[in-house]
């Protein structure tokens, strides 16, 4: 009996932990959710889901409420709307494998006329090395461009005709302003290590994102 006390003591480090993670996660969880009504976009709310209905609910109905609140512990909210009348999306990503997986935050902006199968990448220290053994890399003639980016696609013309001088030098420019900045699958892509936690950098990647999508045309 005079263990328990002592054993029980190792779990309060973790239980701080998972109250500090659950507090953080809520109050990011509602930034993301101000910043939707904001700017008038839809939010899909995981812990909104199988919300008690009336009277009439069953009580199937209210066990799946009470698991899905479970699950939804920090869970984040997936924004979805337009911006300067591109399809928007802001949403989290996991990345790598096992226990070694990383959250990511991402915006998306599609657009209409970027074919879907050039990929326009900023270009990182493992390319330079995998380039080595035929990575795809379609080179514009533009150094600057040529050194910050990997394109890839299935038609090299296609990809050099889409990326004229003035795209060019307007991902340049922005690319400086949005981190992880990517052309891809029709797309503009932004993604970022952990959550977007400040309104403000959520304004302005959103500001951002919107007028490179129309300086992209």
């Amino acid at each position: 009996m005079n263990d328990i006390p002592i054993g029980a003591l190792a779990f309060i480090p973790l239980a701080l932990f998972a109250i500090y993670f659950i507090k953080s996660r809520s109050a990011t969880a509602q930034v993301w959710i101000s910043f939707a009504r904001r700017r008038g976009l839809e939010y899909n709310d995981l812990r909104g889901a199988g919300k008690n209905r009336g009277l009439d609910t069953s009580m199937k109905a209210r066990q799946s409420s009470t698991v899905m609140r479970l699950l939804s512990v920090g869970a984040m909210p997936r924004i979805t709307g337009e911006n300067n009348e591109f399809p928007f999306e802001l949403s989290t990503i996991k990345k790598g494998s096992g226990n070694n997986k990383t959250l990511y935050s991402f915006m998306k902006l599609e657009l209409k006329d970027l074919p879907a199968k050039i990929n326009v990448l900023p270009e990182r220290s493992i390319h330079k090395v995998i380039k080595i053994f035929g990575y795809q890399d379609i080179q514009t003639g533009d150094a600057d461009f040529d050194e910050k980016f990997i394109v890839r696609g299935e038609n090299p013309e296609q990809a050099l005709s889409y990326l004229t001088p003035e795209r060019r030098d307007t991902l340049k420019k922005y690319s400086m302003e949005i981190p992880g900045l990517e052309l891809r699958q029709g797309a503009i892509y932004m993604e970022r290590r952990g959550l977007i936690k400040k309104m403000d950098e959520l304004e302005k990647l959103f500001r951002e994102l919107g007028k490179l999508a129309i300086a992209l045309g």
